[in-house]
This record gives structure tokens, sequence and C-alpha cells, in this order.
């Protein structure tokens, strides 16, 4: 069965720390220095912007505005626009060994939400796969419930050797991520509808609370059911090694 590390660690204490570490990760997986990776985590509030987010004219306001809203603003790692990590979500982080990376983009897609589209159903949510109109950084495989707001964005980003496939999913406060978007977005001329921004949390249950460890517990145990996981803490050479790449995520003026 296929061997992944499982590292749930969360770095709060600098809101770049988390991006860096899977940059920092994807350069030793492709180097076959650090085994596959899935890491699942619970963000600093951050803005995320993509490469096309830095080209807009505006692009310094919209930086502006992040901070206004108490998010740091960053780069991404992985393509996309603009998104939204806060404490209400969790992030993850999956760097896979690949020698032809380019190949199973679209496989990895499927396969990761696939696994936490189960997860969601496991728990009673009516989660579903798929683009929900005028949604925030669009993507074919977001995870959305019955059809009306967004819970879940993923991208990917590969490299020779290895790829990450990465994202996050909204467990609760959706208004945070919605009031946010809404000042970016103008600024960054995206058209978009704000009812799409959404949390597990607005699906009432019968049976499980929506809470963080609930939801990722449930991953976990999709991701158990399939391959071989082992917890473990990321080596401390591996945190230093991601300092190292935290100025390619930095916004310098």
């Amino acid at each position: 069965m296929r061997q992944i590390r499982l590292v749930t660690e969360t770095f709060l204490d600098h809101p770049v720390s988390n991006t860096a570490i899977s940059s920092a990760l994807l350069r030793l997986v492709a180097e076959s220095k650090e085994p596959e990776t899935l890491r699942l985590f619970i963000p600093s509030p951050v803005l995320a912007f993509g490469p096309q987010d830095l080209r807009c004219e505006n692009f310094f306001q919209a930086v502006d505005s992040a901070f206004k809203h108490g998010f740091f603003p960053l780069k991404r790692l992985a393509g996309g626009r603009a998104a939204v990590f806060h404490r209400g979500t969790i992030g993850f982080s999956w760097t896979i060994p690949d020698e032809s990376p380019q190949q199973n983009v679209e496989s990895r897609f499927k396969l990761v939400s696939r696994l936490i589209l189960e997860s969601l159903k496991g728990l009673g949510y009516s989660a579903n796969v798929g683009q929900v109109e005028g949604e925030y950084c669009p993507g074919q495989y977001s995870i959305n419930i019955d059809g009306l707001y967004k819970v879940m964005g993923v991208g990917q980003r590969i490299v020779k050797g290895a790829a990450h496939i990465g994202g996050v999913l909204v467990v609760n406060d959706h208004f945070s991520v919605r009031t946010v978007l809404e000042d970016v977005y103008e600024k960054l001329e995206i058209q978009w509808n704000p009812e799409t921004v959404g949390s597990l949390s607005q699906q009432v249950l019968l049976e499980e609370e929506t809470n963080i460890q609930t939801i990722r517990d449930a991953i976990i145990s999709v991701f158990e059911s399939e391959f071989d996981m082992k917890r473990d803490e990321l080596p401390k050479n591996v945190i230093e090694f991601s300092q190292s790449f935290e100025k390619f995520h930095l916004i310098e003026r």
C-alpha cells in the first residue's frame, strides 16, 4: 500500500510559514530527500494572491485591503485568483513524487476532490464536486454544498519530479471570507457573486457538530482507508529549509 507521511502541525506564529513549508517540501520531495507528505493544518489569516492578481493595475490597493481586514497578503504557491485562509478553515497540502507530473494533473485533482468529498458526505453534508456559477477563485474541482455555495478550493503546482496539490476548506466564519474578498476583488476588477462564499457550518447536521477537529478526523479516516498513513512531525531541517523560501511568497512594493 502506498505510504504517505501525515503531518497535522500548525504554524501560526508567522503567516508565511505554511506556504513556505509547502514550497520547501515540493523541492525536497522532487529531489527524493523527503517522502510523500500530506499536511492538514489550521492557517493564519492569509490572503493568498495568484500570478494573475499580481499583474493587475490596482494590485497594491488590493494588498492594502487585505491588511485592512486583518489578513496577511502573500503570493500563492499554486495558481488561481486571490484566496482566503483563516483559523476557521482547514488548509491542506499534499506533496507527491511523480516522474511525469504534467501527465497526472487531472487525476490528482479528481483524487483529492473525491477523497474530501467522501469525508464530507460521510459526515452527512450534501456536498458536490463542481464549480458554482460566479464563485470566487473558480475551479472545476471546487467542492460546494447543494450547488449553492463553495466550501473548498484547490490548486496545483508541478515541478520536475513532484507535484503539490493544496487548498482550503472553509469550516466556519464564511462572512470573514466574503467581506475581505468583496473589497479585494473590487480592487482586482474580478466579476463574481459574493453569495457563493460559504462554510460547512451553514448546513446543520443532526449527528455531527461542525468543528475543525471533526472535519479533519473525517478526512484522515478516508485517507487511511486508501493509503498507509504514517503520522509524524516535520523534521527540523525541513522547517529551517523552508525559511529560505519565505522571500518568494512575501509581497514587496
